[in-house]
């Protein structure tokens, strides 16, 4: 009963700190002879499924019902939490950091995936720190990033491992370490770490003989900061007053004697294993190379499926593979990981742009494009040859996401902007079967405008009907059936309104056959009315329209005799459609050969088209021209 002969004692603290929901959580279970402490935080915007809090209850129940404290077990309660997440990741992935203290009250170890941390205290000082598996962490290990910086550098959060990853899990796994009278565990999740430095935790344990004092000088710690935003925070500390001590510890030493002997035989035999490893490292790193040459070709093809196939092996065989930490062939098992991520990112792109759920695929193209990235920055690989391909896959899933949210608005000429650029985007590749989905799109938003101009020419052709304006319902009528016509190219539907219109145009046409004389006349003087007052506003062209309106119905007049009407309206159409220049020229030309009476004639005929324009100014100017001409024809 180790517990009963040891004293651990646990506190925490959790808060959501500025926002509604706390997505940290925090659990342990102390019992005789194992003890379990997990704390996790959730990093997925799912508010209901509670990441964190699923993670942490799936470790505690798996430990509860198969206690231990192995490399085996640590593995085997976080994939459990990992699975866990997986199968609820419906319509948004689950993801966490966690982090799990195992201890038999003697020794302790632990494992973690993500930037949740653990500090181990010993003698008032850090003896150690987890290390986040983040982009940031990798660079600070390789000296890229000071490690004074890491809680403040902008790819801290960008994580390679983590609860709820799509594809391979790959946690880390600390070994045993043996335990001492006075130690401290301190575990705690970002929303600490990122405002509290190993000075301020140095701080908090000083003098401090109670698990909660720790945990509340770390919280006054970060409220004293005051900053804007306080992210939710967890803090568990665990205070090692007293291990256990095994009461058979003196015949244990003459055991552990023999056992040397032993080891120091299987030590020799280990040697040979060990050579015997790098023959069969090398081997297996050479059909790594291969598999990933032949990956790239394929990714150069864009033949995708088959380059997933290629990394896949090659991340299999690299399961195989135990590199030293920091050497070469530990680089390239990296490498392989994160070509065998980005192809599988890009997969899964490819299917969600096929369902369609163009914004699934963004997200996982975006994902793809960051490995991509970070293959090219820190790895150096070269990826000029294929990431062509995936950039305008990217482009072609957000141009298809923004269309089809413009279309959901009706905003159907701005939607066609975004559908041609997806388009284009694929003829870029040459990818003609996602070229024909966005020209459909494309097809649609055409109809959805002709459509929209069609019902406004139907409408103006209802009203010019009910006015008794059949000509004008005519006309636009035939325009509703053109634009119609074209919009059912993509639109079924619209071939029932070209139908309608060819019935409403015949309406019109017998309305107008049907007219009486005295119709037409009263319409032809309305419509003269009108261009009288067009033209006085200086609206000529609009004016225009209406007299040859009123020309035709003088013409269509059968009974009546209306040449006198017919011929002033034509008169009012000529002095518009008229050139006073060529009268004035003509002017001139008779005045040279002193024929003074047809010089009048067509300065009174310039005079005329002024007056129709309404230039009273030219008109004035023109009349003073011709009564000097008079005077001087009485003279002769």
């Amino acid at each position: 009963m180790r517990k009963e002969n040891s004293d651990f004692n646990t506190k925490f603290i959790s808060e959501a700190g500025s926002y509604l929901v706390n997505a940290d959580y925090f659990a342990f279970v102390e019992l005789k002879d194992y003890a379990c402490y997990v704390i996790a935080d959730g990093i997925d915007p799912d508010e209901k499924k509670e990441s964190a809090k699923l993670a942490v209850t799936t470790v505690i129940t798996e430990f509860s019902d198969a206690p231990g404290m192995s490399a085996g077990k640590l593995r085997h309660y976080l994939k459990a939490a990992h699975e866990a997440l997986l199968r609820e990741s419906d319509e948004i992935r689950l993801e966490a950091s966690i982090l799990i203290l195992l201890t038999d009250y003697k020794k302790a170890m632990w494992g973690h995936a993500g930037n949740s941390r653990l500090c181990w205290i010993k003698n008032g000082e850090i003896k150690l720190s987890t290390k986040d598996t983040s982009l940031t962490q990798r660079m600070a290990d390789q000296e890229e990033v000071a490690l004074d910086q890491i809680s403040a550098h902008e790819e801290r959060n960008n994580l390679y491992t983590y609860l709820g990853q799509p594809g391979h899990f790959t946690p880390v796994i600390s070994a045993k370490h043996k335990l001492e009278d006075g130690d401290i565990f301190i575990l705690m999740t970002r929303g600490v770490w990122e405002n509290v430095g190993n000075a301020e935790i140095i701080d908090a344990v000083d003098g401090v003989s109670k698990a909660e004092d720790v945990c509340t000088g770390l919280e006054d710690v970060i409220l004293s900061q005051r900053l804007d935003i306080i992210e939710n925070y967890t803090i568990a500390s665990v205070f090692i007053n007293k291990i256990y001590q095994n009461p058979k510890a003196g015949r244990n030493k003459k055991i552990l004697r023999i056992v040397f002997s032993v080891c120091l035989a299987l030590g020799m035999l280990l040697l040979s294993l060990s050579i015997a490893k790098f023959y069969k490292n090398k081997s297996n790193m050479d059909k790594i190379e291969r598999a990933k040459a032949k990956g790239i070709e394929y990714l150069q093809e864009m033949k995708y499926e088959l380059a997933d196939e290629q990394f896949s092996n090659a991340y299999d065989i690299a399961g195989n593979v135990k590199p030293w930490k920091g050497s070469k062939t530990e680089k390239k098992v990296f490498v392989i990981e994160r070509y065998d991520k980005m192809v599988e990112d890009l997969e899964f792109g490819l299917a969600a742009l096929d369902e369609p759920e163009y914004k699934k695929a963004l997200a996982q193209f975006d994902n793809a494009i960051r490995l991509l990235t970070e293959l090219r920055d820190e790895y150096g690989e070269d990826i000029s040859s294929f990431e062509q391909g995936l950039n305008a896959y990217q482009k072609f899933a957000k141009s298809m996401l923004e269309g089809s949210d413009l279309k959901k608005q009706s905003e159907f000429v701005k939607a066609k902007e975004s559908f041609t650029n997806a388009a284009a985007v694929m003829d870029d590749i040459n990818d003609t079967i996602r070229r024909d989905v966005a020209n459909v799109e494309i097809k649609f938003c055409d109809a959805q405008a002709n459509m929209a101009d069609g019902e406004k020419y139907e409408k103006l052709g209802d009203a010019n009907l009910k006015d008794g304006e059949y000509e004008n319902a005519y006309a636009n009528y035939v325009s509703a059936r053109d634009f119609y016509a074209l919009a059912s190219e993509g639109d079924a539907s619209a071939k029932e309104k070209v139908m309608a219109m060819e019935i409403k145009i015949g309406n019109a046409n017998t309305m107008i056959e049907n007219r009486t004389d005295q119709q037409k006349i009263a319409k032809a003087e309305e419509y003269v009315a009108q261009g009288d007052k067009l033209k006085g506003d200086k609206k000529k062209k609009e004016a225009l329209e209406l007299y040859e309106k009123a020309k035709e119905l003088y013409s269509s007049v059968k009974e009546i005799d209306v040449s006198a009407e017919r011929k002033e309206v034509m008169e009012k159409i000529k002095n518009i459609n008229s050139d006073p220049t060529a009268e004035l020229m003509n002017a001139l030309e008779y005045l040279s050969l002193q024929n003074y009476g047809s010089a009048i004639d067509a300065l009174t005929r310039a005079q005329s088209i002024y007056d129709s324009r309404d230039d009273a100014d030219s008109v004035n100017s023109l009349q003073h021209d011709i009564d000097n001409i008079k005077k001087l024809m009485n003279n002769n």
